[in-house]
Order: C-alpha cells, then sequence, then structure tokens
C-alpha cells in the first residue's frame, strides 16, 4: 500500500517538473524545490533496486495482505474483500511461482508427501468452496487444493506404499500451506483459507478415514517421494485444506479481518 503511495506522489513530482519546466518565467524557488524532491525520489528508486531479504518481515506486516480476505456477503451487504473479474487473478507465471515456492518446504523425514491442486475455473472453484461461509471465489480468484499422505488408516489405504501418521501428514500439508500462504502475499496477493468447505463426505481429520472427497481433482496423477526417489500414486492422499488466492480490493472497506493477532511467545533462556 505503501509503495502504491509513494508511486503515486513520484507521478505528482514528475507532473509538477513537467509544468513549471513549460513555463518560462516559473518561479525560481519552486523549480528547485521541485528539483529537489525529484533527487529525493530517484535516491528512493535507486535503493529500491537493491534486494534486501532482511526487509521482508518488516515489509510482510505493514505492505502484505497477511489479514484473511473477507467473504462477500450478502446478508450484511458486505461485498467481498477480492476483485471479483479477470483483472484479479493470479497470472499462470505467479500461480506456478507459489507452488513452486510452497514446493520448497521442509517436511517430516525429508518425505514429500503431499500434493497440491491448482484449480483456476471459476465455477469449478465455486463447486468446491461453495456459499456457507459467503461468496469467496470469482473469475478473479484461483483455489488451491492441499492434500498430505500418511493420514488414511491401513485398512482404508489401497497400498502400503506409506504408514498411518496422521500428526506428520498434518504436519507436513501444514508447512506447505504456510509456504504457500507467503508466497502469495509476496507476490501482492491475499488469500483465505478452508478447512470445511462444499465438498461432499465428512472431514474425518482424526480418525484416519477418507474425509472429504476431492478425488476427481488428483485422477491420473502421481507424487514423487523424495525421501526414496520414487512416484506413488495420489489415491490415498486426503483433503487437508482449499486457499483461495486473489488481489485485495482496495475500495471496498474492511475487505479483510480485523481480528487481533497477539505476540504469544516468548524467548526462554535457562
Amino acid at each position: 500500500m505503501k509503495m502504491k503511495k509513494f508511486l503515486a506522489a513520484t507521478l505528482a513530482i514528475i507532473m509538477a517538473m513537467g509544468v513549471l519546466g513549460g513555463c518560462g518565467n516559473a518561479p525560481t524557488a519552486e523549480l528547485d524545490k521541485v528539483n529537489a524532491e525529484l533527487t529525493a525520489v530517484k535516491a528512493e528508486l535507486e535503493a529500491a533496486k537493491v534486494f534486501d531479504a532482511s526487509k521482508f518481515p518488516k515489509w510482510f506486516e505493514e505492505e502484505g495482505t497477511w489479514r484473511t480476505v473477507e467473504n462477500a456477503n450478502t446478508a450484511n451487504n458486505h461485498p467481498g474483500g477480492f476483485i471479483k473479474d479477470a483483472s484479479g487473478k493470479p497470472s499462470e507465471e505467479n500461480l506456478k511461482a507459489m507452488l513452486h515456492m510452497a514446493s520448497l518446504a521442509v517436511t517430516s523425514g525429508g518425505k514429500s508427501d503431499w500434493y497440491m491442486v491448482a484449480v483456476t475455473d471459476p465455477d469449478e472453484q465455486k463447486v468446491i468452496i461453495g456459499d456457507k461461509y459467503g461468496e469467496a471465489t470469482s473469475d478473479g480468484t484461483v483455489t488451491v487444493l492441499v492434500f498430505g499422505e500418511r493420514l488414511l488408516r491401513p485398512d482404508v489405504r489401497t497400498d502400503e506404499s506409506n504408514t498411518y501418521q496422521p500428526d506428520r501428514g498434518y504436519y507436513d500439508a501444514g508447512i506447505v500451506t504456510g509456504y504457500l500462504n507467503v508466497a502469495a502475499i509476496s507476490l501482492g496477493y491475499g488469500t483465505h483459507m478452508f478447512m470445511t468447505p462444499a465438498l461432499p463426505g465428512v472431514n474425518g481429520f482424526n480418525d484416519g478415514d477418507i474425509g472429504l472427497d476431492a478425488k476427481k481433482y488428483l485422477e491420473g496423477t502421481k507424487y514423487y517421494m523424495a525421501s526414496t526417489h520414487e512416484s506413488f500414486s495420489t489415491e490415498n492422499m486426503k483433503f487437508v485444506c482449499a486457499v483461495v488466492i486473489g488481489t485485495l480490493d482496495e475500495k471496498v472497506e474492511s475487505g479483510v479481518t480485523q481480528k487481533e493477532f497477539p505476540d504469544n511467545w516468548i524467548i526462554w533462556n535457562k
């Protein structure tokens, strides 16, 4: 947000420079003032060219859309926080960059037993997410489904390629989802996450059962297990969550949640 204001100010200065420069009798003091401001802007732009990763946490909080983007709710006339037309939809290049960054997530035992499916079709996104919590999807969004292995009981699995370790399975899928979220924010997008979308079935997070039915999105796919250098069918993957990604509509008042985010942590020393 601050960067956009900065660019707007820069444009205003450049326009003022052009106007004053076109006046033969422009006051010297005014020209000097604009020249000084333009010099400062040039310095800012030069500094911006240098990428400094140490500034990312500060940028993330001050510039990024890290709060959950609100769903549209007709009951209270809230339009929702995402841009709804195709202009807000993540580009294919950016979508691939997000998915790749999520693929860099560290996992339990080095197992890459998770899978992501990016659904770009607006109608299909609506089928997945539904409107129980308001309308989240549109032509301006992409919905990423996150799946995890090690989440099905042995009597439910169709093979023995993996073991039933729900703690590690959810741990891995959670880390991948976190990386995906940070990647989306870093590219200028916002997100809304769903654990209970409109997919058929019962979640079954704690009983090792099939859970919500999202099998059709996995048909014909395989995942690569980095720890064993083998590929396996995704038929034993279990749906964990859906992440709706889009661009925040800055014209909407209260487009993101306003809940409190406390610092619930300490630095412990013996």
